[in-house]
This record gives structure tokens, C-alpha cells and sequence, in this order.
């Protein structure tokens, strides 16, 4: 016959331990999700600017096709082109060599690329300040104080709001 033990921990506490703070994400796993969540990737600025590199490739195509001198009202003279006159296909493609070198439309992914750098860096510096603020509570004795207990809970809900849930996940409290 087997002896078993359970042990009774009040939730509360239980949310407040070493285990429960060893199966929260990490401060660089907090830091991701706060940059995925406020969509300061660096991913699609590089898509972006991959796609203007290779319009420059793609030519500027212009077609016309029509009777005469393409005038559907007559020309100078109020002379209108009959339908005897033949069909006329004009293609035209121009392309803009100047684009392979430099494009306008690189200088502004570069300037959202320096905005989003610095809201990121904003982004990643409130998420750890809250992170870091959320544990030093953390390890005092417990129980803590109502007061303590509802700063706890504000961090929390600050860096999910931030994280996009990644903190508690989608089921509440890890």
C-alpha cells in the first residue's frame, strides 16, 4: 500500500511562486511578442523594399489602338476618321534605369525603418521596465499586501495588453 501526499496551496499563492514564475515566457520572449504585437517587425519593410528594387525591372507599358490619327472627333480640319481607315495597335514600354540605382521610395522605407526602430526600442524598454517591476514584487514574502497584490495584477495586465496575451496566455494565469 502507497502513502500519498497531497499538498494544499491557495491559488493565490501558488501564482506567486518560483514554479509559477519559472513557466512564465522570459523577458526576451515578452520583448518579441511586444514588437509582434505592435507590428514593428523588420520583415515587411524589407518585403517592401525587395518589391520597389524590382518595379524598377518592370517597364511602363502604354497602348493605343485606334483609326487615323487616334482621334475618335475628328482632327483639325473636322475631318473624322472613316471606318475604311485601318486599325492601328501602338505598344509603347519604357523603362527608368534610374530606379535600378536609387529609388525615392527607398529613402522613405528607410524613414519608417528609422520610426519604427525607435518605437521599437520604446516599445522594448516599457515592456522590460514593467517586466522587471512586475517581479521585484514578486519576491517579497508572501502573502503580499492588497495593495502589493493589485500592483501585481496592473503589471500583469499591462504587459499582456502590450504582449498580446503572452504573458497569462490565452487561458488566464500560467
Amino acid at each position: 500500500m502507497r502513502n500519498r501526499f497531497v499538498l494544499m496551496v491557495p491559488a493565490a499563492a501558488l501564482s506567486l511562486s518560483g514554479v509559477a514564475r519559472a513557466a512564465e515566457p522570459s523577458v526576451a520572449e515578452l520583448q518579441r511578442a511586444a514588437v509582434v504585437a505592435a507590428r514593428l517587425e523588420d520583415a515587411p519593410l524589407e518585403r517592401m523594399r525587395r518589391r520597389a528594387r524590382a518595379a524598377a525591372a518592370l517597364p511602363h507599358v502604354k497602348v493605343r489602338v485606334g483609326r487615323g490619327a487616334y482621334s475618335t472627333t475628328g482632327d483639325v480640319y473636322g475631318n473624322t476618321p472613316s471606318a475604311s481607315e485601318p486599325l492601328r495597335f501602338d505598344v509603347e514600354a519604357t523603362w527608368a534605369f534610374d530606379r535600378f540605382v536609387f529609388d525615392r521610395d527607398e529613402v522613405r522605407l528607410m524613414r519608417e525603418a528609422d520610426r519604427r526602430s525607435e518605437r521599437r526600442e520604446v516599445v522594448v524598454r516599457e515592456v522590460t521596465r514593467l517586466v522587471f517591476a512586475r517581479q521585484r514584487l514578486l519576491v517579497q514574502p508572501l502573502p503580499l499586501s492588497g495593495e502589493d497584490q493589485l500592483r501585481v495584477d496592473e503589471l500583469t495586465a499591462l504587459i499582456d495588453g502590450m504582449t498580446a496575451g503572452a504573458l497569462t496566455g490565452p487561458g488566464g494565469p500560467r
